[in-house]
């Protein structure tokens, strides 16, 4: 644990010390503590800018601090000094002090250090990303706004409406991203959402669920990609995430799209508490440990303990499991921004060992280019991990890992039974599977019909019998089945005339052949 003592100093590194302290101490995000209510910066520029890159460092620092002793007990002003003379754009520290005094007689053993630590561990740069909020704006009006910015700008392969941009331009304080136009989002933070949606090649319809919505991001993807119609219920216990929530939603969304949001823990929720959901976004807590670029991230620096690893991979199994146990739910995301096997593959594992009679992996059809895929672990097969995406440093954007669900289904794509009474009694011709769902064989074709149960019930008690289930089938069923059939008839005709060409062609042939023996 840091020791840390703050004495009051005319230096102007003081603040960036001050700061830099309060984000060790408190563990909240640079932009919490430096910006008041109104988004108004309460530190100077060059404050919030020092602590920003002290930050990005902090990991190359701290191992010059641990490998050269400074007898300092000022702490956040040794790093801010250390990042000055070593890291900083001028290579010096202004002004003087005792820390100062202390640095200075140490610098060409610090510089030593920091040539190697250098070498070891390169700094990672990614592309800048930003996601244009189709709800406010339009891509060709995005990519027009951002040119002047970066002189390689292009619409991702993966993830539409998503820019990419060059890694030094700066978009924070552009009018575009302070209206909510455009959202500074990296890449794979983006599968969540998409993959939810788009994971089936029909996308999903209905009501969703963001269960660990705050601050936003993923929320805010998921109105842009759902349709109108839809509900989103965005649900965050922490009050403070809360608040920021809504901020964000009332810029990004406002009423364009219908937002539940709901201060509660998803773990005391039950599936009445949202009325026609249909999917569940599930991105719990994680240990963040495939956060290269974050600010906030990197501030909270602890080490990879596997005791809070465990932790953390048993409450989001928890999570998990409680999202499968809602029974109109027919989509999960489950997403984090670990690239631990301990918060992925494994908690993937277990969940599927409680629910596997329900529920199945599935390949996201919206990244079916993608080509990092899970990891192989004992009690997953090696095609149930390549339905799984994984996305590392490699793929220039953030660690992350994505598992997709779909409820299991049966032959006809019904879905699978869960708490049908006397299912077992229903005739071979017409096997019930769910409580408003069950095949029908008609006419050498098997389709699923929604029915209500008591319709179903009559079913079980006529033995079977077909001749009351046709005013059960929904008026589009049967124009679809009826469609399929023309179909089939055209296929089969077109199929006889090419046999008779064929046929034609042939005798034409030996016709042919004969004459030129006759010759």
């Amino acid at each position: 644990s840091r020791f840390i003592v703050i004495i009051a100093s005319m230096s102007p590194y003081s603040p960036a010390a001050q700061l830099l302290s309060q984000i060790w101490e408190t563990k909240k995000s640079i932009k919490s503590l430096s910006y008041d209510k109104k988004g108004s910066l309460k530190v100077s520029k060059s404050t919030y800018a020092q602590v920003c890159h002290v930050l990005e460092n902090q990991n190359v620092l701290k191992e010059v601090v641990s490998t050269i002793k400074i007898p300092c007990r000022n702490e956040s002003l040794l790093y801010v000094l250390l990042y000055e003379l070593l890291l900083g754009p001028n290579k010096k520290i202004r002004g003087g002090g005792v820390v100062k005094r202390l640095i200075m007689k140490k610098e060409k053993e610090l510089k030593g250090v920091l040539a190697k630590c250098a070498a070891n561990s390169p700094r990672v740069i990614f592309p800048k990303y930003a996601r244009v909020n189709t709800l406010k704006y339009k891509t060709d009006d995005a990519l027009s706004d951002l040119k002047a910015q970066s002189d390689s700008i292009h619409v991702d392969p993966h993830v539409p409406n998503l820019l990419v941009l060059e890694p030094n331009c700066k978009l924070h304080d552009l009018p575009s991203v302070k209206s909510g136009n455009i959202v500074l989002q990296d890449k794979s933070s983006c599968f969540s959402a998409l993959c939810l949606i788009h994971g089936n090649r029909d996308p999903l319809k209905g009501n969703c669920i963001d269960a660990c919505a705050a601050p936003g991001q993923k929320t805010s993807h998921l109105a842009a990609l759902l349709p109108k119609t839809s509900t989103i219920y965005a649900c965050d216990r922490n009050e403070e995430r809360l608040k920021i929530l809504q901020q964000r939603m009332k810029l990004l969304v406002g009423n364009i799209r219908p937002i539940v949001i709901k201060h509660i823990d998803f773990l005391t929720t039950k599936q009445s508490d949202f009325p026609n959901a249909k999917g569940i976004l599930l991105d719990p807590s994680c240990s963040g440990s495939g956060i290269f670029t974050s600010i906030d991230r990197l501030a909270d620096s602890k080490d990879d303990d596997q005791e809070r690893i465990q932790h953390l991979a048993n409450f989001q199994l928890v999570v998990l499991k409680h999202a499968m146990s809602f029974e109109s739910i027919e989509r999960i995301v489950y997403s984090t921004c670990s690239i631990n096997n301990q918060e992925n593959e494994e908690v993937v594992k277990e969940a599927l060992e409680a629910q596997g009679d329900k529920w199945q992996l599935c390949a996201p059809y919206c990244l079916r280019g993608w080509e990092r895929r899970g990891n192989d672990v004992e009690g997953l097969t090696s095609q149930q991990a390549k339905c799984l995406i994984r996305a590392d440093r490699d793929d220039k954007t953030n660690g992350f890992f994505v598992a997709y669900f779909e409820r299991k289904k049966l032959d006809g794509g019904s879905v699978e039974a869960t708490d049908m009474d006397n299912s077992s009694s229903v005739a071979t011709k017409s096997t019930i599977t769910h409580p408003d769902q069950f095949q029908v064989t008609t006419d050498n074709h098997t389709i699923p019909v929604k029915v209500k149960n008591s319709v179903a019930k009559q079913l079980v008690a006529n033995n079977g019998k077909t001749e009351k289930l046709q005013s059960a089938i929904p008026k589009k069923r049967t124009k679809k089945l009826a469609w399929k059939r023309r179909q089939m008839d055209q296929k089969r005709k077109r199929l006889l005339e090419k046999k008779k060409q064929a046929s034609l062609l042939e005798k034409k042939k030996q016709a042919l052949l004969l004459e030129k023996k006759k010759q």
